[in-house]
């Protein structure tokens, strides 16, 4: 779903598009998907285990593509291809977010979200005590999480709450 989400993506910017690679990670499937979204996709000979796509006159589409969705304890959470637990909250989210309610908060805490992902265990918690004023730190590896974190927090408005929170693409070390 990430690779035909980046084709997506790519195609919409209408210029020609160079991929390279291993050819043991560029299969069938996948120049089948980019012949979905372009037009003249162009393979070149293997070289040395590894192989150029150039791909070019992006077709064009109505994108119809929509972001699972899912709601867990009056949190709304979209994902975005690519992001941890794309289809359902996992197990350990669902057993920190329990373990919550048995922290203290006060105003002007700063809570560090570790490799954030949608950012659930931050809205959690900022949904839990929103009587307080704490700022987050959601981190995470990933663009692509940092990104979802943040659109889960304007999705849930908490942006418009007492809280504030920083989107940083880190490792968290």
């Amino acid at each position: 779903s990430f690779f035909k989400w980046q084709l997506e993506q790519l195609s919409k910017l209408n210029k020609p598009i160079l991929i390279a690679g291993m050819v043991k990670y560029i299969s069938k499937g996948h120049i089948d998907l980019m012949n979905q979204y372009f037009e003249d996709t162009q393979v070149s000979r293997a070289e040395k285990k590894a192989r150029c796509v150039l791909l070019s006159q992006p077709k064009q589409f109505k994108s119809n593509s929509k972001q699972p969705k899912h709601e867990f304890n009056n949190i709304q959470v979209e994902n975005l291809p690519g992001v941890f637990c794309q289809k359902h909250i996992d197990i350990g989210a669902r057993f920190f977010i329990e373990q919550f309610k048995n922290i203290a908060i006060n105003d002007g805490f700063n809570v560090a979200d570790l490799g954030c992902g949608n950012g659930i265990l931050s809205l959690a918690m900022a949904n839990m005590h929103n009587k307080q004023s704490v700022h987050f730190d959601c981190f995470d590896e990933s663009m692509q999480a940092v990104k979802c974190a943040e659109h889960n927090w304007h999705l849930n408005k908490l942006n418009e709450s007492s809280h504030s929170a920083s989107f940083i693409q880190n490792d968290g070390l």
